[in-house]
């Protein structure tokens, strides 16, 4: 009696476990639609009117009629500028797919491994596809793309001005010339202009070239791969990605999603690696607010 009162406790604390990390996973992605989501009024009105339902009906989360709506919300913005809009929304897009499909899935238990096993396939080819993109692009491997970004983007100029010898007065001149040439486009006649500091920004980009495609490429090897699922190098190369490459180049809606994907990898795994991701989470939204928002 001892014993299988043992094991139904046990089972019972495994199956509350996994609910929760359920709701940790759902809240995380709702979290990520309302301030991350797609920039659209009728999606953020959807993802803002869902956070409110969630928090005076919690149980809803798990219902599909909860996602769906979310789900339909994101399409129109999708459709009609699938042009212009950010890689990661894409994915964010995707996600939202699985989420929804994943509604319809009572127990939590098989949720999570669903959701774990999409995440993983979802992150492969996101890392898959950008090492073969920049393997293949002719502005890539040799520093072009970096040299741009961080010479005209202001959100790369105090790494800039740190790891190089280019000034912040030529880091604004050459922002404030690039906005002058596109409000030129289609107007008049756009003229020629010479960035400063491409020279000298030259080592910082070609290191932060190869770090990024290095990065990227071991990332596509420890997810596919089954024999890292248990590995604590997998995680910890994750974690290091997010944390280095969007403390540096802000896009916290992507590092948001690879958080949450790392927390479906982990849910049935071991509590600590899972908290580690929803840490890592907590700290992209702190940096987010208190350096880059004030």
């Amino acid at each position: 009696m001892n014993t299988s009162a043992q094991m139904n406790q046990v089972a019972t604390h495994n199956s509350d476990q996994n609910h929760v990390r359920r709701l940790q996973i759902l809240g995380a992605t709702l979290a990520l639609c309302a301030f991350h989501g797609f920039s659209d009024e009728f999606f953020g009105a959807v993802a803002t009117t869902a956070i409110v339902i969630a928090l005076l009906f919690p149980s809803f989360l798990t219902s599909p009629k909860f996602w769906l709506p979310i789900l339909l919300a994101s399409i129109p913005t999708v459709a009609l500028y699938w042009y212009t809009i950010d890689n990661h929304k894409y994915l964010l897009f995707y996600w939202l797919l699985v989420v929804s499909l994943c509604s319809f899935i009572k127990e939590d238990s098989s949720f999570l491994k669903t959701a774990g096993e999409s995440a993983r396939l979802l992150m492969f080819l996101t890392m898959g596809a950008a090492v073969l993109q920049k393997t293949i692009s002719g502005s890539y491997l040799n520093g072009e793309m970096f040299s741009y970004f961080l010479l005209t983007d202001d959100r790369f100029f105090f790494w800039s001005s740190l790891f190089s010898c280019v000034t912040l007065q030529d880091l604004i001149y050459n922002s404030e010339v690039l906005k002058e040439a596109g409000r030129a486009v289609g107007v008049a006649q756009i003229p020629e202009f010479q960035l400063r500091g491409w020279e000298c920004i030259q080592p910082v980009a070609h290191t932060f070239t190869w770090l990024n495609y290095l990065d990227q490429a071991l990332l596509a090897l420890l997810v596919i791969i089954r024999a890292f699922d248990q590995s604590v190098i997998k995680h910890a190369v994750i974690i290091i990605f997010i944390i280095g490459t969007y403390l540096i180049a802000p896009v916290y809606g992507f590092g948001w999603t690879l958080c949450i994907f790392g927390m479906c990898f982990t849910a049935n795994q071991d509590n600590k690696v899972f908290n580690l991701y929803l840490f890592t989470l907590i700290v992209l939204c702190v940096y987010e607010v208190f350096f880059w928002q004030l």
